[in-house]
């Protein structure tokens, strides 16, 4: 918006500049002269002013370069971290699998024996003649054998 304002700016003043030579007949070639030096002036300052502006500018966009460079490898190094310890936690899942498959193995044939226990139980005591005056009492068994999966719950 900067540029634009001073390249209307500066277009308004060549606009002036030029039409106050052309309106002014010069009397003289020391006059012609002299205003030509004055209008050179006029537009070095002016280049001068675009030039430090687009200087400027540069600079800015440099800096949010810079700036971008800086984010991305800052996320690179994240993401390199991050997937770093996802193999790691990869690799601590798999061994904590094999450690649960060998606790479970060996108490898994000693729940396949209670659950075993608990089904033959709960034949007995279901058609038991005290399971008819106290109803209820299998109800444990037959929950313990009806487990299939995980570990039996008391």
């Amino acid at each position: 918006m900067k540029l634009t304002i001073k390249s209307v700016f500066a277009a308004a003043a060549v606009t002036l500049i030029a039409s106050n030579v052309h309106a002014q007949a010069s009397a003289t070639l020391d006059q012609l002269l002299q205003e030509v030096k004055n209008n050179r002036v006029s537009e070095a300052k002016l280049n001068k002013a675009r030039e430090a502006e687009f200087q400027s500018a540069r600079a800015d966009k440099q800096a949010l370069l810079s700036k971008a460079n800086s984010d991305l490898k800052a996320e690179q190094s994240r993401g390199d971290r991050l997937a770093k310890q996802f193999a790691d936690n990869e690799v601590k899942l798999t061994e904590k699998a094999t450690e649960l498959d060998q606790a479970t193995g060996d108490l898994g044939e000693m729940f396949g024996v209670v659950r075993q226990a608990a089904s033959e139980s709960y034949g007995r005591i279901a058609t038991s003649i005290v399971s008819a005056e106290y109803p209820g009492r299998a109800a444990f068994l037959k929950r313990m054998s009806e487990e299939s999966e995980g570990l039996p719950n008391i």
